[in-house]
């Protein structure tokens, strides 16, 4: 097809590889889409980088625009009767560190993006949120929470869900130190206070 022609090129087959050992560029017009049809035992899609002395990228990236939006990337798993999981994971070091995860919001002239971790509902229970550092030999993983510098600073709100009944149990934030040897919980405040209030509950009728 030439540059300025329209039609549609289809790959039929029970496999089906594209491997180029030199530069390839593919572009469309139109929208793009790669996938398995729908079948008893559906294929699945891979993309994978070469091997080598130094591996290979993988990048994805969406359009961009100068009187718009810029273009979204949305990537989702499958509904099923249990729901399939998505999993992000950086790359396993044999000498020195392991590769990193690092998710970054968009910059502005105005207003920053957000970054937003949540859960869905359900008809029980809804899901938690675990912030987890690593295990090691000689040191575990740390877990640090920052607010932003600016002349007013960020701040950093710990707050617990609201109870709908008298006979659910009452939601609370825990802070707790570790249980090892000489493990301590240190609130501090830089030329500041540090309050801890408590406030009352109205009574039930």
């Amino acid at each position: 097809l030439t540059e300025d022609s329209v039609g549609t090129i289809s790959f039929e087959s029970d496999k089906i590889s594209m491997v180029s050992r030199m530069d390839a560029t593919y572009f469309s017009k139109g929208n793009m889409r790669l996938g398995v049809e729908d079948s008893v035992n559906p294929g699945s899609v891979v993309i994978q980088s070469g091997s080598g002395s130094t591996g290979g990228r993988v990048d994805i990236f969406s359009g961009s625009s100068q009187t718009a939006s810029g273009g979204g990337v949305g990537i989702a798993a499958g509904d099923g009767l249990i729901g399939g999981d998505f999993k992000v994971s950086a790359g396993n070091a044999l000498v020195g560190k392991g590769g990193s995860v690092e998710m970054t919001s968009g910059q502005s002239t105005s207003d920053g993006g957000d970054i937003v971790f949540k859960t869905s509902s359900g008809a029980q229970s809804s899901g938690s949120i675990l912030l987890h550092g690593g295990s090691g030999v000689s040191k575990g993983g740390s877990v640090h929470i920052q607010s932003g510098t600016a002349s007013t600073a960020g701040q950093i709100t710990l707050q617990a869900g609201e109870a709908e009944n008298d006979i659910s149990l009452v939601p609370s934030v825990v802070i707790r130190g570790s249980k090892s040897k000489d493990g301590s919980l240190v609130l501090a405040g830089v030329d500041g206070d540090v309050q801890i209030i408590t406030e009352s509950r109205e009574a039930g009728p």
